[in-house]
């Protein structure tokens, strides 16, 4: 019998991996509800059951009581705490009759389930206990064993949510001096259990780390966190990762909220790669970071009004191929009838008396004045060719530098066709800031660079 018991134990424990897959795809197809959370509760287990002794155990009652029987009837009373899903740790003691010895049977025992969460949840236990048996037969008799070791097999089944059917069978192996040698002891029970309390440690943040072991206990939801509950940043930028949008991000590089490099100009190159980080918005840039230049004149494309000019051309600030300037001896003069015949061929005049006001080409009333004295210079040298050139400071966008020299020049020349120099003696030309002379670095030389000039052609 004890072979048989033996063999039974070690039949069904080759079973539970089977039977644990079967249920936990029974719970998914028919399970209404999830079940309680289990872990972290009391289980008070109340169970009938017997108890066959070994027969050299047995023996020793037989010498005093020859209607002694192997079987022992009984019932067991057990408490357990289930420290998780898988592992709990239980004590109980069972109490069987055999006529005419009472047994008892004190035990611990640690217990492994695949997931006590399950509406039916095998298991495996292994612990330590004895036999005590006492009888009066002739006399008061006690027999008990120094230890002993068990393991055995069973299966909760849910019958309501905290109410479960315990079944188990163990074999248990104790050794005594008399009868000498091991004796082998094969307990069966069914009984009851009932689970009081339970449901998972509290974790505030929700990272899967109770806050009793949780040393980052208010870690942002969605974040990977370590066996600490720290969350884990790959890349060391500050932004953990499962929040981490781009997570390969190079160290020190800064980043914004999701973890991706900063982009200040936004235009898909980040900052720390960008080698012109103020492009403005929507222009297209190469790798760079840089505004795209098709014909490689220095003039990005989004500024270039001649886009495809030819390799090696200078051009000026709007990206046109650049017409140099003359030499020009700057004569400090004013506007007058005098000063103008006498400039020679290429000679240059500053209208100092023609000064604009910021960002306008509308001619100031105290300009005009001068422009009559130079419109009557002008009128007396009739075959003469003049240009009138319009200049600005490096303040503000070239392009638009470029384009209001252009217009001052025109406002001049149409104030002095007015006054009948021949339209066709004028020749007004914007050079924007690409001819200062004096330095941008002041207040004073960006006013000088800001003039009109008179050049004499022929």
């Amino acid at each position: 019998m004890r072979y048989r018991i033996t063999m039974g134990v070690v039949a069904l424990a080759a079973c539970l991996p089977a039977l644990a897959v079967a249920q936990e795809q029974l719970v998914a197809a028919t399970a209404p509800e999830a079940p309680p959370r289990r872990e972290g509760s009391w289980e008070l287990t109340v169970s009938a059951g017997a108890t066959y002794l070994d027969h050299s155990f047995i023996g020793v009652v037989l010498r005093t009581d020859s209607s002694a029987n192997r079987l022992a009837p009984g019932g067991v009373l057990r408490v357990g705490y289930n420290l998780s899903t898988m592992w709990s740790v239980s004590v109980g003691v069972g109490v069987g009759y055999t006529k005419p010895a009472t047994v008892i049977q004190p035990f611990a025992a640690i217990t492994w389930t695949p997931n006590i969460n399950a509406r039916t949840s095998p298991f495996i236990t292994v612990g330590g206990g004895v036999t005590d048996m006492r009888w009066s037969t002739n006399g008061s008799w006690n027999l008990r064993s120094k230890y002993g070791a068990h393991v055995g097999v069973g299966f909760r089944q849910m019958l309501g949510r905290w109410t479960a059917l315990r079944v188990e069978v163990r074999e248990q192996v104790e050794h005594d001096s008399f009868p000498s040698g091991p004796v082998f002891n094969g307990i069966g029970t069914v009984g009851f259990s009932l689970f009081l309390g339970g449901g998972p440690l509290k974790d505030s943040d929700g990272d899967g780390v109770p806050d009793k072991y949780d040393s980052c206990p208010d870690t942002p939801a969605g974040a990977i966190v370590d066996a600490r509950g720290c969350p884990i940043d790959s890349d060391q930028d500050g932004v953990p990762d499962g929040l981490d949008k781009c997570p390969d991000t190079p160290a020190g590089v800064q980043v914004d909220a999701m973890g991706c490099p900063l982009d200040g100009d936004g235009d898909g190159v980040p900052d720390y790669l960008d080698k012109c980080a103020a492009t403005p918005t929507g222009v297209q840039v190469d790798t760079n970071g840089c505004p795209l230049d098709s014909d490689n004149d220095g003039v990005p494309d989004y500024l270039d009004r001649c886009p495809n000019t030819p390799a090696g051309t200078p051009v000026d600030a709007s990206g046109c191929p650049f017409v140099a300037a003359r030499p020009r001896p700057r004569v400090q003069a004013d506007t007058t009838s005098r000063a103008t015949p006498a400039l020679a061929v290429n000679g240059t005049l500053v209208l100092r008396n023609v000064v604009f006001h910021p960002n306008s080409a509308r001619l100031p009333p105290e300009a005009l004045a001068g422009l009559d004295s130079l419109a009557s210079a002008l009128r007396d040298n009739p075959n003469a060719r003049w240009e009138i050139g319009g200049h600005t400071s490096n303040m503000g966008d070239a392009a638009q530098n470029l384009r209001l020299s252009q217009r001052r020049a025109l406002a001049v020349k149409t104030y002095l066709v007015r006054q009948g120099v021949p339209a066709a003696s004028l020749v007004p030309r914007g050079y924007g800031s690409a001819t200062p002379i004096a330095t941008n670095a002041t207040v004073a030389g960006r006013r000088q660079n800001m003039r009109v000039e008179l050049t004499r052609l022929r």
